[in-house]
């Protein structure tokens, strides 16, 4: 039993000419189906020279210049990355290096408090932002969900910083897990400039101060870094009170 041959739907040809890189033989036997293959072609031949690609893109680029511009701006992606890239590294290699093994890697909480007590009235826990007086008295408390050290600064306005905790050593000092404690050390609020940022450091290894206090300096240059909330080192791993000082 013969099947009866059907010629392509202009659908199929079209398709078939658009994408196969070779025609079907049968379509070339038939001078009907080769006569339909001639027409595309001219169609096509037609179209392209009265509408060249090039004056096309300009219009769509005229509508539409951000295309135009991403293509051409692409090339200068990833020089404009390996700079930045590079750039990030020669800062990074300035700073105190903490690296992966360095983190607690913890995901309990950490706490930080801060408490001021004025003449003729009780103790006090206060927030970032709070102002205080010359001759208040201020302490401090920390809790840590592991093991760690800690060391607390202050960085005043004119950059200097000093070392609240541990007041005998120039590392940090090492802290038990799962305790809330007060710190006995009482400090009288000295009002030589009008802010100070308190940051409670937490790390796996002892940091020293001079290379704390190294950091502090190159974080320093940036604008705002002692109102912003930019971390020192590592934000989950470490708490800061801004106060202002009347």
């Amino acid at each position: 039993m013969e099947f009866e041959k059907i010629d392509p739907s202009d659908f199929e040809l079209e398709k078939t000419l658009l994408e196969s890189p070779t025609i079907p033989q049968e379509w070339l036997d038939s001078p009907a189906i080769q006569k339909r293959i001639e027409a595309f072609k001219k169609n096509q031949t037609d179209f392209l020279a009265k509408h060249p690609f090039s004056e096309q893109w300009e219009k769509i680029a005229s509508h539409h210049p951000f295309r135009k511009n991403r293509l051409i701006n692409l090339k200068w992606v990833l020089p404009t990355l390996a700079i930045a890239a590079s750039l990030i590294l020669v800062f990074r290699t300035d700073l105190l290096n903490l690296t992966n093994s360095d983190y607690l890697g913890s995901k309990g909480h950490f706490d930080f408090g801060l408490y001021y007590k004025r003449e003729g009235a009780p103790a006090e826990k206060v927030n970032s932002g709070v102002a205080l007086k010359k001759g208040d008295r201020i302490r401090f408390s920390y809790a840590s969900p592991v093991d760690a050290y800690l060391m607390i600064i202050g960085i005043e306005g004119n950059g200097e910083v000093n070392l609240y905790f541990p007041e005998e050593a120039e590392t940090s000092l090492q802290i038990s897990a799962n305790e809330h404690k007060n710190l006995p050390q009482a400090f009288a609020v000295n009002a030589s400039q009008p802010k100070e940022r308190f940051i409670a450091l937490f790390s796996k290894k002892p940091l020293s101060f001079a290379e704390v206090k190294q950091t502090v300096a190159l974080r320093l240059q940036s604008q705002n870094f002692l109102d912003s909330e930019q971390p020192l080192f590592d934000k989950d791993r470490e708490i800061s009170i801004l106060v202002h000082k009347e």
